[in-house]
């Protein structure tokens, strides 16, 4: 598929002049298609109809410190899932005759265990990469209200292995002797109270991204429910004394089920919003005086992991640019408190390193090579298309 390339005036000499478009989009099959858009190269105006597919290709720079952190407490969720399976494989090693098909993982921890103060370093290193997940998962949230809700609960759950230390349950011997005492009660509070933290963390983060994550995010609870319901009915034997010859096996595939799901949330939010060459989740600045057309914009956006800060109007935004940097700035034409592209002069100058996509539903010829003459990356026509809107802005 081939897009005819047009100019800047329909005549022989504007032709003659300017040559043919070389715009910054490459066309290639199932790509996306695109509303009516007017973008600038070298100089050069191509101007693309609806139904076009395109991939936008520019210039990028590089990531900032945020972006780094931020991509270091994700970093820090699949590291938390690797070190709980070291933690399951390799301590009951040091206890001669435990069996991890047939015991629990608190069963390493319980009062009198041999492996109880083996446990307790690497279980408090868990704690704090988990939570520090949590936070990071938080930070890249954005205005995507599912990822954030799932980050302050990765958060919770991360801070409840505090009171694990508090809370050890004793040797199944013991209990079944009548020995048990508010310790193990409330390890099980604890332990009811922490998954359904995860259930709730991996049903609400089923909303966070596109559809293959929500089958896997639905499929996990699925697992989780089998297997719990497994595990549930075969608890009472351990406070019995009885035999239990499937209980820890139940209970390591519900633990891998969200070491798994986690790890999977990390990719994710690691690779949504991410400039292929730039590696970090986009920062993106929305000025417009409609506030649904920023909200709806922050809400596309956030979908693909961006983080986005809105301004309603050009003093909010020179804010927001004094305070904060931004990979890509998304500005309206017109503004209540501003001449038509004054804010665009002021924008280059404030950050000069910030990709900046105009929006605009006055787009006439002039307007367009004004903008695009003063730095703009590219002019969207309103009404937009927020889906090819977005993928345009993230390649920006």
């Amino acid at each position: 598929m081939t897009v005819q390339p047009l100019y800047r005036g329909t005549g022989r000499a504007d032709r003659a002049k300017h040559g043919p478009a070389r715009g910054i989009f490459r066309v290639r099959r199932g790509i996306f298609p695109i509303p009516p858009i007017t973008v600038r190269d070298g100089g050069h105006i191509t101007r693309l109809g609806a139904g076009a597919l395109v991939q936008p290709a520019c210039g990028t720079e590089p990531a900032d410190a945020p972006g780094v952190l931020r991509n270091a407490l994700l970093v820090c969720g699949i590291l938390s899932s690797l070190l709980y399976v070291a933690m399951t494989a390799l301590i009951p090693l040091q206890w001669e005759g435990y069996s991890s098909a047939s015991q629990t993982i608190s069963e390493l921890s319980a009062i009198g265990a041999p492996t109880r103060t083996v446990w307790t370093l690497p279980g408090a290193l868990y704690t704090v990469l988990v939570t520090a997940f949590g936070w990071g998962v938080w930070r890249s949230s954005g205005p995507n209200r599912a990822l954030g809700i799932v980050g302050r609960l990765i958060v919770l759950y991360g801070s409840l292995g505090l009171l694990w230390p508090f809370a050890p349950m004793h040797q199944r011997e013991v209990i079944a002797a009548g020995g048990g005492t508010a310790s193990d009660t409330f390890h099980l509070v604890l332990a009811s109270v922490t998954v359904s933290v995860m259930l709730l963390s991996i049903g609400v983060g089923a909303a966070a991204f596109g559809r293959r994550f929500r089958y896997y995010s639905i499929a996990s609870l699925v697992t989780l429910a089998l297997f719990g319901a497994m595990t549930f009915l075969d608890a009472p034997r351990l406070a019995a004394g009885l035999p239990t010859p499937r209980l820890g096996v139940w209970e390591r595939i519900n633990i891998g089920v969200f070491l798994a799901w986690v790890v999977v949330l990390a990719v994710a939010v690691l690779r949504a919003g991410r400039d292929p060459d730039r590696g970090h989740a986009a920062r993106i600045l929305v000025v417009d005086d409609e506030r649904l057309i920023r909200w709806s914009l922050g809400q596309a956006l956030g979908r693909h992991g961006c983080a986005v800060k809105e301004a309603a109007n050009a003093q909010e935004a020179q804010a927001a640019l004094r305070s904060d940097s931004f990979d890509a700035i998304v500005l309206d034409y017109r503004l209540p408190d501003t001449a038509d592209l004054e804010l665009l002069r002021l924008v280059r100058a404030l950050s000069p390193r910030s990709h900046v996509v105009m929006m605009t539903a006055f787009g006439t010829s002039e307007m367009i090579d004004e903008a695009t003459g003063l730095g703009a990356s590219c002019v969207l026509e309103k009404p937009l298309d927020l889906d090819a809107a977005c993928r345009v802005i993230l390649h920006s």
